[in-house]
């Protein structure tokens, strides 16, 4: 006759192991869910920026997880990029002036990533967004590869929230 321990001992490690993973998947999903909101009015600080070529003097963000569309306030002009979180290329943004700019966004833990390239200067780039600790802060780490009217690259560029 069979003792009923083994059976026993399998029953509550099942149980044991199937509680925890129950107990793990709710942590794993609300920790996928709490990105950085961006949102904001941020100004370029220059004294705590690395500059090297044509960037934003100021932005503006509405972000609502998954869409973010970013205004980028030049010397000369204001552009405008659509973007969804879901690491897909799609159309960010068109206009006569700069031709076509498509590119994906995607999160990497709480930094925010986008790859964008232009159709008309053959420019491509990848863009790292890092909100600090207190939200005051936007990091924005830039490398942009050599394209039809510039050489390759990089930028760190660090904007302070306006009120």
């Amino acid at each position: 006759m069979h003792s009923p321990q083994p059976v026993l001992l399998k029953s509550r490690i099942t149980v044991i192991s199937l509680a925890f993973l129950l107990c793990s998947i709710p942590t794993h999903f609300s920790a996928q869910q709490a990105k950085p909101d961006l949102s904001g009015k941020w100004k370029l600080n220059t004294s705590k920026s690395k500059l090297e070529g044509y960037h934003a003097e100021e932005y503006r963000i509405k972000h609502s997880e998954p869409r973010l569309v970013m205004e980028y306030t030049l010397p000369f002009s204001t552009e405008t990029y659509s973007y969804i979180t879901d690491g897909e290329e799609r159309l960010a943004s068109s206009s006569s002036k700069n031709g076509v700019t498509r590119g994906k966004a995607y999160w990497d833990g709480d930094t925010l990533v986008i790859e964008g390239r232009n159709d008309r200067s053959r420019g491509s780039w990848i863009a790292r967004y890092t909100l600090s600790q207190d939200a005051r802060s936007l990091v924005v780490a830039e490398h942009f590869n050599k394209s039809s009217v510039s050489s390759a690259f990089d930028e760190l560029l660090t904007f302070d929230k306006r009120k």
